[in-house]
């Protein structure tokens, strides 16, 4: 569960600005112990209770003291350097809150000279009806934009990459890229053709099939067929009709 934001005032009721006191008491007194440990520094604190009369220190007494006898022993001038009181506190943290109002004052500003502009292009707006404060300070928003407008298309004009060329000359570079293809494919074919030349065409090692001479073509109804003779009498090394 989120921790809720305290709010720094006075707490009216007693018994919660007690149980408040002895908290944030401990607190402190930890915050110190653990910032002169982890940072080797020397520090003391004297705190006078609102229900209690006697003081409060801290660590003891003898450091206090001790820690007070240095800081007494400098010059007024080096004391007050970096002296911080409830006064000075207040006026830093009015100092950083009257920063803040103003980077949120400007951003507040921007935004209303936007959406001035975006009804000046969608006709919602004139310049007319600006007063001169509005006026100017929408021209100084206006010039700011177009600046960064043209910046940006130079930036991206040094980033563009290489335009293409003329129509002109794309018919050129379409021959050059589909006349190398062909010339490429031209060339395969040609040597394709010329392995092919050198293979032996003879039929020498065909075996001999004159026997065919035997076949006869008989014609009846159905048409012409080829009437082979009995491969019983047939030579398997083709020397024709073998001899009973």
């Amino acid at each position: 569960m989120p921790r809720v934001k305290v709010k720094i005032a006075y707490i009216e009721q007693r018994e919660a600005r007690k149980a408040s006191w002895k908290k944030r008491k401990a607190s402190l007194f930890k915050k110190l112990e653990e910032l002169c440990t982890l940072c080797g520094t020397e520090g003391c604190a004297i705190l006078y209770n609102p229900f209690d009369p006697t003081r409060e220190l801290w660590p003891n007494y003898d450091d206090v003291m001790n820690v007070l006898g240095k800081f007494m022993a400098e010059s007024e001038m080096s004391r007050r350097k970096k002296m911080l009181d409830l006064e000075s506190y207040t006026r830093e943290r009015i100092k950083k809150v009257k920063v803040k109002i103003k980077k949120q004052n400007k951003v507040n500003r921007e935004l209303e000279l936007t959406i001035m502009m975006f009804e000046c292009f969608s006709g919602k707006l004139s310049l007319g009806d600006l007063n001169p404060i509005d006026f100017k300070d929408f021209m100084e928003f206006t010039d700011y934009k177009i600046s960064g407008i043209d910046e940006r298309i130079q930036f991206l004009k040094t980033q563009a990459p290489a335009p293409p060329p003329p129509e002109s000359q794309i018919p050129q570079l379409l021959d050059e890229v589909v006349g190398g293809s062909n010339t490429a494919n031209n060339l395969v074919m040609e040597n394709q053709l010329g392995d092919l030349d050198e293979i032996q065409t003879t039929t020498d090692w065909y075996p001999n099939i004159s026997w065919l001479d035997t076949c006869n073509l008989v014609e009846h109804d159905m048409g012409v067929e080829l009437m082979i003779p009995s491969f019983d009498n047939l030579d398997p090394f083709g020397h024709g009709m073998s001899s009973s």
